[in-house]
């Protein structure tokens, strides 16, 4: 393949797509209409013949407000006095309200109210209307419907069934009710009695312990444990504040010399003595201070820091003074008793403590004795308050039950009075628009179905993978009512398909001399001499002049669209019975010259692909820029490869759902054997949307 040829295949992509368009929808039902209105007018008789054959029958609904409570146990009633009580059966919840709407017992009663006769027989039941309930939305409302065949006997049901099921409900709920005051009224007289006698073993309780009132007595002791206690506290605060300073002080006996070294000299030695006298003096108030207040206070740091000063000084005259004696150490003595007095406060702290101690303990069994007494008293005094107020509750409750029982209403309402009866079977709206609604779309299906089953080429990506060209152009469907050769293709939007055809034939002239083109289709009426015809006045349009041959002698029709005479034409040339200058006929497109069909030899086939042909191709080429050439169609016919083989180029015209498969097959490859170049295939009669037009 050359380069030139590659270029040829490769001039526009098609557009692949994954879905099915509406398009190409409608189109698949266009082309299979006789099923689809065969498929749709079948189910219409259907319906009509349903309507017909079914019996008739009549109905008539009710609407009835019932008291229950939801699937919570909530009763949404404000008509359900019994919810305070828990008693079963009191308040059937909506569920259940349904069930008895449809209960036998209802039913048969309300066919005594409404005269019909009671069922003897399974068949007497079948043929007597038949009930159905249903709740209305998430409401207390329900709806009773009532179908059968006799209309009198419809309406006369389901204008009694209501009245029936209120008595019924009323009924039982009147029933509950008084069982609801019973149950009260004897829960009164158990708690009376109760009281009684827990009053009567209280007095019997206090005459065996000779006991007034236990709570004073018991208030007493607890104030007593809990000074103990306090007091017991404080004396372990100060044991441990006690111990610590006797540690103190044996740890400061440690850092005192026993004998310390004197200066003899007398004013060095009285000033040393004032000194040292001062610096014992300070640390015995120290020690004071340390017994009240901690040693981070403000009074400890500041004598502490007096301390300190009164060291450094005495340190200082030791060093200069000279010559110095040993003796005992004063302040050793003083440690000493320091100690001795810590021990003693020590001592004292722990006695106090165990005292103490042994009080607590005394006074918690004193208590003890004292709680075992009082817990019984309080059980007696819960147990006669818990009857009392048990008592006041029942009695408030009976006065509640009375009073609502005395202003009981009805647990059903009827909300249609008037009950009318109306034909409900055969329906002919309805069975008509179920039949229209299946037909259509049992039609659709079958038209789907169908056009799968034939194997038709149904959209430009199958045919691009049929045939592996490109699409050249998609040319939109135009109205019937208008006429196919476009005489104002500068206002008109359609036109611009065929400007695009023509320019990507364009691309393929670029590096061949083209100056022959034949348009030929896949099947007949398929629209190739439209498109002839309007690919010819775009040519012009660019420059070119342009002769438009009608070689299509099996049904010729150039002469009809452009208004021309018939003859003389190419049949003529091809007999030898008329020049060149004969057959060509100018039309209102300036620059547009036609050659009609003319007169058609006997044997128009094999002249087709006579070298008279190919000559005649020459010498029309010579006269134009460029020279169309309007074929028969491909498939079953000689004709359009011939005239394909004669002319530089060919393209194939062809309508999506016209050809199968094989058939495009067979087209395509006839014309890539025939003819020098296949430039690819056009389009036709597709949508605007499709051919990117807004109006046609």
């Amino acid at each position: 393949m050359t380069t030139a040829e590659r270029e040829q295949q490769t001039w526009q992509v098609p557009e692949h797509s994954s879905s099915v368009t509406i398009s190409e929808f409608v189109n698949s039902i266009k082309r299979n209409k006789g099923v689809f209105w065969t498929t749709l007018l079948t189910c219409l008789a259907l319906g009509v013949i349903a309507s017909l054959i079914l019996p008739v029958k009549f109905a008539a609904g009710s609407e009835v407000l019932v008291e229950g409570t939801s699937g919570s146990g909530i009763s949404p009633s404000p008509e359900n006095i019994l919810g305070e009580l828990s008693i079963q059966n009191a308040v059937y919840p909506l569920s259940t309200q349904v069930e008895l709407l449809q209960s036998q017992e209802v039913f048969l009663n309300a066919l005594d109210q409404a005269g019909i006769a009671r069922p003897k027989t399974l068949e007497d039941l079948q043929n007597l209307p038949q009930v159905s309930v249903r709740q209305k939305k998430e409401s207390n409302i329900f709806i009773l419907s009532v179908e059968g065949k006799d209309r009198e006997q419809v309406r006369a049901l389901a204008l009694a069934y209501p009245n029936v099921f209120q008595s019924y409900s009323d009924n039982i709920k009147n029933n509950a009710a008084q069982r609801a005051e019973d149950f009260v009224t004897t829960r009164l007289a158990e708690e009376q009695a109760a009281l009684v006698a827990a009053e009567a073993e209280f007095t019997a309780f206090k005459v065996s312990n000779q006991v007034v009132d236990s709570n004073s007595e018991q208030e007493f002791r607890l104030a007593q444990l809990s000074t103990t206690e306090q007091q017991l506290a404080d004396a372990r605060a100060a044991e441990g504040a006690a111990n610590a300073a006797l540690q103190q002080a044996r740890q400061d006996l440690q850092t005192i010399p026993k004998i310390r070294e004197r200066v003899i000299d007398g004013v060095t030695f009285s000033l040393l003595n004032d000194n040292r006298q001062q610096l014992n003096n300070l640390e015995l108030n120290r020690e004071g201070l340390l017994q009240v207040y901690l040693p981070t206070s403000s009074q400890v740091k500041e004598i502490d820091a007096q301390i300190k000063l009164k060291k450094a000084f005495i340190a200082n005259l030791e060093k200069n003074s000279q010559p110095t004696i040993k003796e005992d150490n004063p302040e050793y003595d003083l440690a000493k008793r320091r100690i001795s007095d810590g021990q003693a406060n020590a001592d004292a702290a722990v006695s106090r403590r165990q005292e103490l101690e042994r009080l607590a303990a005394a006074r918690t069994a004193r208590l003890n004795a004292l709680a075992n007494l009082t817990k019984d008293q309080r059980e007696f005094e819960r147990r006669v308050g818990l009857h009392t107020q048990t008592i006041v509750s029942m009695k408030e409750l009976l006065n509640r039950v009375q009073l609502r029982n005395n202003s009981i209403k009805s647990s059903v309402q009827t909300l249609t009075p008037l009950v009318y009866s109306q034909q409900t079977q055969p329906n002919w709206a309805v069975n008509i628009a179920v039949a229209l609604v299946v037909g259509i779309a049992l039609a659709v299906v079958f038209s789907i179905i169908r056009d799968s089953s034939l194997d038709k080429v149904n959209n430009r990506e199958e045919a691009f993978i049929l045939s592996g060209h490109s699409n050249l152009s998609n040319i939109p469907d135009r109205s019937r009512s208008k006429h196919p050769i476009i005489t104002n293709p500068q206002s008109n939007l359609a036109f611009e398909s065929y400007r695009v055809l023509r320019s990507n034939i364009a691309v393929h002239a670029r590096s061949h001399d083209l100056r022959s083109l034949t348009v030929t289709s896949t099947l007949r009426r398929e629209g190739k001499s439209v498109i002839a015809s309007n690919l010819a006045i775009a040519f012009v349009l660019n420059g070119q002049r342009t002769i438009l041959v009608d070689a299509d002698m099996r049904h010729p029709s150039l002469h009809t669209l452009f208004g021309l005479q018939d003859k003389p034409g190419l049949g003529d040339l091809l007999l030898g019975t008329a020049a060149v200058n004969d057959v060509l006929q100018s039309t209102t497109v300036e620059g547009l010259y036609v050659v009609t069909c003319g007169t058609i030899p006997a044997n128009a086939t094999e002249v087709m692909g006579s070298p008279r042909m190919q000559e005649i191709i020459t010498m029309l080429s010579d006269q134009a820029d460029m020279l169309v050439v309007d074929s028969p169609h491909v498939v079953g016919l000689a004709d359009a490869p011939s005239l394909a083989a004669a002319t530089d180029a060919s393209i194939l015209v062809w309508q999506s759902g016209k050809p199968n498969k094989n058939e495009f097959r067979e087209a395509v490859a006839n014309l890539e054997a025939s003819s020098p170049a296949f430039l690819g295939f056009v389009s036709n009669r597709v949508s605007a949307k499709e051919a990117h037009l807004t109006k046609s």
